[in-house]
């Protein structure tokens, strides 16, 4: 298996459940199990296009095989004049891929180390002075000003 056949077909397992959450799981308030979804599909994705059903695809030999040493010759060595050299459009594809790939994953990780400076380097009121309310892994935050703040305080002490 080739590397953007690789990509190809993980992208397509992606759309594939990314349209099923769509479809059935976005209004579901099980936030919680939603995000198990996401990740297992995240992780399901990755791994589908390395399973092989060889007894699906498994068929009799119907005829004899024969092969020539000028014929191996073409499996085995690449042609040079059928632009497979770096600048193929595979090749171009995939640093492309991976090119994007490196960057939004860096963007990510740039994102929540501000994101744990914020929430967690701060004390809960200066990190929630302008009227929000929000929760990042374990750490809840309510604004004191808020509406309604005595009724998610109440339910912060529960979970």
């Amino acid at each position: 298996m080739t590397w953007a056949h690789y990509l190809l077909q993980a992208n397509i397992y992606l759309v594939v459940f990314y349209a099923f959450y769509k479809l059935l799981l976005e209004q579901e308030t099980y936030f919680q199990l939603n995000r198990i979804y996401l990740l297992a599909s995240g992780l399901f994705a990755s791994f589908i296009p390395f399973i092989q059903l060889d007894w699906l695809t498994q068929q009799p030999v119907a005829q004899q095989l024969s092969v020539t040493v000028g014929q191996l010759d073409m499996m085995v060595l690449p042609d040079e004049r059928d632009g497979s050299g770096f600048l193929a459009a595979g090749n171009v594809v995939t640093v492309l891929y991976s090119a994007g790939l490196l960057f939004f994953f860096l963007r990510f990780c740039i994102q929540l180390w501000f994101v744990v400076q914020n929430l967690y380097l701060q004390d809960e009121h200066q990190a929630t002075q302008h009227g929000t309310a929000y929760s990042f892994f374990s750490r809840k935050a309510v604004d004191k000003s808020l509406p309604g703040q005595e009724i998610i305080t109440i339910m912060k002490m529960y979970m």
